[in-house]
């Protein structure tokens, strides 16, 4: 049986959609690797899956990006490609930016027995925040994406304009840029800035702090609306890290906070390693930021990223300090919070935020000992003494393979499926034959 669906929230859906004159409803889903997948449905089938999910193959779970289903070990067909449920969230329920009588609506996962799916990204994150609130602990998140819009040609990759902060545009960008704020709040997305990037047609989107799951359905909803709306204008939005050789890569900054439950901040400026529980939290996430890092940085192409450095990120923690893996930045009302700013433009945002969350409660957990900060002048730069990232995806999924922590607060399942998608991916790329070994040896060698 499907999860107990009351009919309050039976009646809240059907006013929604009479309200906004919805005829199509758009349920979906983010699968491990951050993309959309899901049903476009009718007002009455909507309604009839708020009340009992629609029905989906599990095949899609275990769908790589080329479409092919991969098998666990030990798995079997039978067992592997059953049929789960999408139960939509009601809460989320918006319109369709762009599309009128469109809505659409993220759901939640379970089989037919009513057991929430392990592997569902979304309710990975719920775990890991319900177990924080076991410890006292709320989460707040804000969420800064880069990504870049290019022509609709892959091969005609110049976009239009660089420098960073810049306000003037070109048409292509004007036309997809002055609509977006209007859209993304018709999507229940609260937008804090837009502003021009290094890169040319690069731009970072920052969204307002919220709850961990709110914050990380903006993303996502954000991340596929921005590919939507530039692809109807014949364009391509990619959050990939790096799209352009010569030009800067992508990124995504985590910014994190951490309230009790009575609504009060935990962490602040005014006490010292050893009193503040942040300062717990940080160092869980120094400890354990190698063993997450295939989450952060889940492609082959992140860490040709992280190659364009001339600096490179090392796991470490600095106030205001851009280049350290971890910043600490303060505010005017005394709190604290930290950035994680080496994370791929492409991480999927459920699991690069549950990620960050498992290892700073760990460290609340285990009472974790805090390193000394990185600090640096202009004159004699410090060296650095913090651990390198890992250098390439299966260096990293290595590390998560061998993970006790992230086993134990995102689950084996979610971890096993990610680590099995992921190799086939670095297997594919080293039986793949680039333009760029073309270029260096076909004619010299």
């Amino acid at each position: 049986m499907a999860p107990v669906t009351t009919s309050a929230t039976v009646d809240i859906a059907r006013e929604f959609l009479a309200v906004h004159e919805i005829d199509t409803v758009r349920v979906e889903w983010c699968d491990l690797y951050g993309m959309s997948r899901g049903k476009s449905m009718s007002r009455e089938h909507f309604l009839a899956a708020v009340e009992s999910g629609t029905t989906f193959s599990s095949a899609a779970l275990q769908m790589d990006l080329q479409g092919e289903t991969h098998l666990l070990a030990g798995q079997s067909n039978a067992q592997a490609w059953v049929s789960l449920l999408a139960v939509p969230d009601v809460s989320s329920l918006h319109p369709y930016a762009s599309q009128q009588g469109v809505a659409r609506c993220l759901s939640d996962l379970f089989t037919t027995e009513g057991e929430p799916v392990l592997m569902s990204p979304r309710q990975v994150l719920q775990r890991v925040v319900a177990q924080g609130v076991e410890m006292g602990l709320v989460p707040s998140i804000g969420l800064e994406l880069e990504f870049y819009l290019l022509p609709g040609a892959v091969d005609e990759r110049a976009p239009v304009g660089r420098q960073v902060y810049r306000m003037q545009s070109s048409a292509a960008e004007h036309t997809f840029l002055e609509p977006l704020y209007r859209q993304m709040s018709e999507a229940g997305i609260e937008v804090e800035a837009i502003c021009a990037e290094d890169g040319p047609g690069q731009f970072e989107i920052i969204l307002q702090h919220t709850s961990a799951l709110a914050a990380a359905d903006a993303a996502y909803t954000a991340r596929n609306l921005l590919k939507e709306l530039a692809a109807r204008q014949g364009l391509i939005a990619t959050f990939l890290s790096r799209p352009l050789e010569q030009h800067s890569g992508s990124g995504s900054h985590i910014h994190q906070s951490l309230w009790n439950l009575e609504g009060e901040p935990l962490f602040t400026s005014g006490e010292g390693p050893a009193e503040c529980i942040f300062w717990r939290y940080l160092a869980g996430q120094l400890r354990h930021f190698r063993e997450a890092s295939a989450l952060y940085l889940p492609t082959i192409n992140a860490y040709k990223r992280l190659a364009l450095r001339t600096d490179p990120f090392r796991i470490e923690w600095a106030y205001e300090h851009r280049t350290a893996a971890l910043r600490v930045l303060g505010s005017s009302t005394g709190t604290l919070r930290v950035e994680n700013r080496a994370i791929a433009g492409e991480a999927n945002p459920y699991l690069s935020v549950a990620a960050a969350l498992a290892t700073g409660f760990e460290g609340i957990r285990r009472a974790e000992s805090l390193p000394s900060a990185f600090r640096s002048s202009d004159a004699r730069p410090a060296p650095r003494a913090g651990a390198p990232l890992p250098r390439s995806l299966e260096d990293a999924l290595t590390e998560l393979s061998a993970s006790a922590t992230m086993r134990r607060w995102l689950g084996s399942d979610v971890v096993d499926a990610f680590i099995l998608l992921k190799s086939v991916e670095v297997r594919r790329y080293e039986t793949a034959v680039t333009d760029w070994e073309l270029r260096e040896y076909l004619t010299a060698l």
